[in-house]
């Protein structure tokens, strides 16, 4: 209970830092072949970015298979719009690949500097007390960008 707790608080102390309430942002793992957009329902971060009241996580426009995660096609890169993107990565080269497509720069996001990466891969993927702090330190990372 007690860890719990203070996920919890962790939580909403980063919530409360976020300076742009209602922010659109977009959760992305790029993966060498492939960029897969998270939805707002998954439970991908150890659920921490669905707990957060201040941002809004986006839908795709790329229908999803699984009900989890579009894998989104190279020539819909564009269709990729948000205020921010947070992107953990496989590896640097999975983000070079992603980084490669003349779509990518073109993003709302990418174009004003909102992109925040991760190669915490891990955590981002699991679930528990452990991955749930370092996500939330992530995100702390990204929103304080």
């Amino acid at each position: 209970a007690a860890v719990i707790e203070e996920a919890d608080k962790s939580v909403a102390s980063l919530d409360s830092k976020i300076s742009e309430p209602g922010e659109k942002t977009m959760l992305l793992r790029i993966r060498e072949e492939q960029v897969r957009q998270y939805l707002p329902d998954s439970f991908v971060g150890a659920g921490v970015p669905q707990r957060l009241q201040n941002i809004t996580l986006v839908e795709s426009a790329v229908p999803s298979e699984n009900g989890q995660w579009p894998v989104i096609p190279p020539e819909n890169i564009g269709l990729l719009d948000a205020d921010r993107i947070i992107a953990f990565i496989d590896s640097p080269q999975a983000l070079e690949n992603a980084q490669a497509n003349p779509l990518w720069n073109e993003l709302p996001a990418v174009k004003n500097g909102q992109l925040c990466t991760s190669e915490n891969l891990t955590p981002w993927i699991l679930t528990g007390p452990a991955a749930a702090d370092i996500v939330t330190s992530d995100l702390e990372a990204c929103f304080d960008a």
